[in-house]
């Protein structure tokens, strides 16, 4: 019965196709137009693309990472110019993009960056429950490890030069607090009404 499919219901024309895979007895349904389209090395058709939360992934987890993606992806950046070939430099920081061209690592990164800076300052580090944001971290880390490779073949194949260390810079969201704008100018009318009157 491996790699058999059955087709059932009228025709076979509304159920999906059921594949039995090789040493299971435990069928796999494969809905209509859902492939296994890549992209920056990361299946969509993962729990993340598809909306469901992965399991033990908590929002602060994903917080961390998206942090620790975006400090990887600064690093790298500079380690380019270690590269000791202008043509072979050039190549990757064009692969790099920019934030406008979308699909480029430099597009994915400043949504990431968008993500952990104003979407947490509005909602706190649970924006990061929704797959949506989860997955632009995960193709930012598939973006670093391409662009590490990358880096190192071109090393292997032209060597390195010297370059000045880089201290990523990510900047921390700063949470909304209360507005306390009319408190305060409520204090000042107060005062000056009873020095005034005083």
């Amino acid at each position: 019965m491996d790699g058999t499919q059955f087709k059932t219901g009228a025709q076979g024309g509304f159920l999906p196709a059921v594949q039995m895979s090789a040493g299971s007895h435990r069928p796999q349904y494969t809905p209509a137009g859902l492939g296994t389209q890549t992209f920056a090395g990361r299946a969509h058709g993962t729990p993340a693309f598809m909306g469901q939360v992965q399991l033990g992934q908590t929002a602060q987890t994903w917080y961390n990472r998206a942090r620790a993606a975006m400090e990887r992806f600064q690093i790298l950046k500079a380690q380019v110019q270690g590269i000791d070939n202008q043509a072979a430099r050039n190549t990757i920081v064009t692969w790099l993009g920019r934030p406008g061209i979308e699909g480029t690592p430099e597009w994915r990164y400043a949504g990431v960056s968008y993500n952990y800076t104003t979407s947490v300052q509005e909602e706190g580090v649970q924006a990061y429950d929704k797959p949506d944001r989860q997955g632009r971290v995960e193709d930012l880390e598939s973006f670093n490890d391409q662009l590490s490779s990358k880096i190192a073949l071109a090393q292997v194949t032209y060597g390195s030069r010297p370059v000045t260390p880089v201290t990523p810079g990510v900047p921390a969201p700063v949470v909304a607090g209360p507005d306390l704008t009319l408190p305060i100018v409520g204090v000042g009318l107060l005062v000056a009404a009873a020095v005034v009157l005083g």
